[in-house]
C-alpha cells in the first residue's frame, strides 16, 4: 500500500512549535497544529475504527485532504506509555479491523508498524495505517498516525 501523504506525515509531526491552529487555502489539505499555550487540537473527524486516539493522548497536530476524505494524519503526545505499548495497542485494532502488519521495525526504542488489508492491487483504495512512536523528554511517546480508510 502507498502512504502518499507519509512524508508530510512525518514532517508535520515534528512541528509541535507554538503556532495556533492553521486551516490551508480552499481546496489544499488542512493543517491544524498546537503548542504550549496553544491548546489542544480535536482529532480529525475521519478516524476510522481501526486508527482510534490513543488513550489519554493529546492530539497536536491533524492533517485532512478535503479531497480525499478518508485519508488523513495525526500526531499526538502521549504521556506515560512507552512506544512498545502503542503499537500494541494499534496493532490489536488494525487486526481486529482485518489488517495485516506489512513492515514493523524498531530503533532503539522508537518504533515504526504499517498495516494494510494486504491487497496489492488496492493501491491507495485500500484500507492501512502507518504508527510511528518515539519516546519524548517526559517519559511518555510522541506518536504520529498515517490513516486511510480506502473511501
Amino acid at each position: 500500500m502507498r502512504f502518499g501523504i507519509m512524508a508530510a506525515a512525518v514532517l508535520l509531526a515534528g512541528c509541535g512549535g507554538g503556532t495556533p491552529a492553521e486551516e490551508g487555502p480552499a481546496g489544499r489539505p488542512e493543517v491544524k497544529l498546537a503548542g504550549p499555550g496553544a491548546g489542544e487540537v480535536a482529532p480529525p473527524a475521519n478516524l476510522p475504527p481501526f486508527a482510534p486516539l490513543y488513550p489519554g493522548a493529546r492530539v497536536t497536530t491533524t492533517t485532512l485532504n478535503p479531497q480525499d476524505p478518508g485519508k488523513g494524519m495525526m500526531a499526538m503526545a502521549v504521556p506515560n506509555a512507552d512506544s512498545a505499548a502503542i503499537i500494541a495497542f494499534y496493532r490489536s485494532k488494525g487486526e481486529a479491523a482485518g489488517l495485516k502488519a506489512d513492515m514493523e521495525t524498531a530503533s532503539g526504542p522508537a518504533r515504526i508498524m504499517i498495516m494494510s488489508e494486504g491487497n496489492e492491487t488496492a493501491g491507495d483504495e485500500g484500507r492501512g495505517m502507518q504508527v510511528t512512536a518515539a519516546p519524548d523528554d517526559e517519559g511518555g511517546s510522541i506518536v504520529t498516525l498515517v490513516y486511510t480508510d480506502g473511501k
